[in-house]
């Protein structure tokens, strides 16, 4: 079954443990991990969790192993072999406007606070809102969301755009690998395995901060 923290996985977890030793329960965390996900690590008593754990990067098993004590976790991730982008997007952006992606993760209010004024930047920026499918429902009667993305592969949609706007998704490594600029959303927690003054240079607060981050990076070259 899924490895994300629902509460319907523990309950299967605690019955199948009661029911039958010799049933193997096997566990998949299929997106990639910040560390912070308190729904997946709250309750990780061994009764509750799985007998192995599946994820996507060593990364994650690290965090898997550290947050539940569970010695059977794996890493089954493989990366795609592709030709990886020399530099940024944006600088060979000439008379376009900049296409950018918003993720919707946990914080919706967040969000909704983030575009409130986004059609004052119609004229400058492209806005795609990308939302996790628990969240869809929670945007669709909301008035001021510009263009909804309903794609289920994230890789080939990536391709598409200049910009990644994320909370604290993990995606913003895959963006990076294909030349996107990505920007993260104003927030009290830190992102492991950034340091301080990376996450200061990638964070914004407004669309004033985001069309900045987008002048600014036109200047350098990452290769």
């Amino acid at each position: 079954h899924t490895f994300e923290g629902h509460i319907y996985e523990k309950y299967l977890n605690l019955q199948l443990r009661k029911d039958s030793n010799k049933i193997e329960i096997i566990g998949y965390q299929h997106t990639g991990l910040n560390g912070y996900e308190n729904a997946l690590f709250q309750f990780s008593k061994k009764k509750f969790l799985p007998n192995k754990v599946l994820c996507v990067s060593n990364i994650d098993r690290k965090i898997i192993k550290n947050k539940t004590k569970l010695h059977n976790v794996y890493n089954i991730g493989r990366h795609i072999p592709e030709k990886k982008m020399k530099n940024w997007k944006l600088r060979h952006l000439v008379n376009v406007i900049p296409r950018i992606l918003v993720l919707v993760e946990n914080d919706i209010d967040l969000i909704k606070n983030f575009i409130y004024k986004i059609n004052e930047f119609k004229h400058l920026i492209n806005i795609t809102i990308r939302p996790h499918p628990e969240t869809l429902s929670l945007l669709k009667n909301y008035s001021n969301i510009p263009k909804i993305s309903y794609k289920k592969n994230f890789r080939e949609e990536l391709k598409k755009y200049d910009v990644l706007i994320f909370q604290n998704s993990t995606i913003h490594y895959e963006a990076i690998r294909k030349g996107l600029l990505v920007l993260r959303i104003n927030s009290n927690s830190k992102l492991n395995f950034l340091n301080k003054s990376m996450q200061d240079n990638i964070r914004i607060s407004n669309f004033n901060d985001v069309i900045k981050k987008i002048n600014e990076i036109k200047k350098f070259n990452f290769k």
